[in-house]
């Protein structure tokens, strides 16, 4: 978690700091536009745009791992799953609104940065409460699997000696 959540608020600290030293907003694009031919001045967004990619994809796996590990049910994990991407289409929602709104960009930063270091208290007290079920769940699984074998095989003999006893009839 420490991991994830520097990396993560590591990426809208370069986001602040680039936003703010720049100017670029809402109304305020730079004159002339950002282009690859600039050199030096292409690689800062270049590497912002590559580092949030990263970092996102790195707190979603982090998710998705913490809901792993609460249970081995598709069932269930589905229904985690499902909930878990209906708060994120919420959260996507709210940023639309706020789009719509005429936030600039600025204030839409700065509600994605305050929201990233909130989650971090309620994140910890998930993945320090939540007990890995993998080993206990697959201990279970696999005792089924052994009692359901030893029946098919107990199944297979009577079957083939009935086949035998079938066939030895004239």
């Amino acid at each position: 978690l420490i991991l994830v959540s520097a990396i993560n608020i590591g990426q809208w600290i370069y986001a602040l700091i680039w936003q703010f030293t720049t100017g670029y907003d809402k109304g305020n694009q730079p004159n002339p536009l950002i282009s690859f031919r600039d050199g030096g001045s292409y690689a800062v967004p270049l590497l912002l745009f590559m580092y949030c990619g990263l970092a996102d994809s790195i707190v979603q796996t982090y998710a998705y791992w913490i809901i792993g590990a609460i249970s081995n049910s598709p069932k269930q994990l589905s229904r985690y799953v499902g909930y878990y991407k209906g708060v994120q289409s919420l959260g996507a929602c709210f940023a639309w609104i706020i789009e719509w709104q005429g936030a600039l960009y600025k204030w839409q930063l700065v509600i994605c940065f305050t929201l990233a270091v909130l989650f971090i208290p309620p994140t910890y007290v998930a993945a320090t409460s939540i007990k890995d079920k993998g080993t206990e769940d697959d201990m279970e699984l696999m005792v089924k699997n052994e009692d359901s074998s030893a029946e098919n095989k107990i199944d297979d003999q009577e079957f083939s000696v009935e086949n035998e006893d079938i066939s030895a009839v004239p």
